[in-house]
């Protein structure tokens, strides 16, 4: 029971850039590398050759570069652990990279060290050597000759690029408005509200259940609570859909 990103919907724009750094950018493109849908690759350009032109993030600009929608699958109730990780990973540079309007990127350091090299005879002529082939481990008999280069390693400068991990955590079935756990909704979930509201009593479980309205404050308020009395004995809205 894992959590999966649909490639399909993806790849259609499953995902939503409202609110966040890249909204009206000119470019955005998401994709499953492996195809499987356990990776997903965002490629965005702020400005292509086409008008009008759209400026990209200044340097240190907070905010949300784009939000991911995820699909999932049915989970048991039983499960305990309903989070999955989500790891930045940063050390194929072909799949990380953030660049300048000119296409260099930024934030990536370069440092020469040394590499060495095995090389194995496929062809011998008494002691000579009349063809050398390049491995890239040892055989068990041992390199037939070694030779030592100096290369540039191009990595993250971790210095200047701050990354971190996160995860997603898909929360147990709930309905809204069901504040003591019955699947229904009726007085016994309006006497529940009142407990917890003002008299110390036990919390929703989980706690956003008592959001009828799905409003930006998860938390049940006394707004809720006439949500709720109105739904029941007024003809209100029924509670947002969870």
């Amino acid at each position: 029971d894992t959590l999966y990103i649909c490639t399909t919907d993806i790849v259609i724009g499953n995902f939503d850039t409202s609110g966040c750094l890249t909204s009206g950018w000119q470019y955005m493109q998401a994709r499953s590398i492996s195809g499987y849908g356990i990776d997903l690759n965002i490629v965005g350009m702020a400005n292509t050759s086409s008008e009008p032109f759209v400026p990209g993030i200044a340097p240190q600009m907070g905010g949300t570069l784009v939000k991911i929608l995820a699909d999932v699958f049915m989970i048991p109730d039983s499960i305990e652990d309903r989070t999955a990780q989500m790891m930045i990973v940063y050390n194929f540079l072909d799949h990380f990279n953030f660049s300048r309007p000119d296409g260099s990127s930024i934030g990536l350091k370069t440092d020469t060290v040394p590499d060495t090299n095995c090389w194995i005879c496929t062809a011998w002529a008494g002691s000579v050597c009349l063809e050398w082939r390049r491995v890239s481990l040892p055989p068990p008999g041992g390199c037939d000759s070694t030779e030592v280069v100096m290369e540039e390693v191009v990595y993250v400068d971790l210095d200047v690029v701050t990354l971190e991990d996160g995860s997603v955590t898909v929360q147990e079935s709930y309905l809204c408005g069901d504040v003591d756990g019955t699947w229904t909704l009726d007085v016994g979930d309006l006497t529940f509200l009142v407990a917890y509201l003002f008299q110390g009593g036990a919390a929703p479980v989980p706690v956003a259940a008592g959001d009828m309205d799905c409003s930006v404050d998860p938390m049940p308020n006394v707004g809720d609570l006439t949500y709720l009395i109105a739904f029941l004995f007024q003809g209100g809205t029924a509670p947002c859909v969870c």
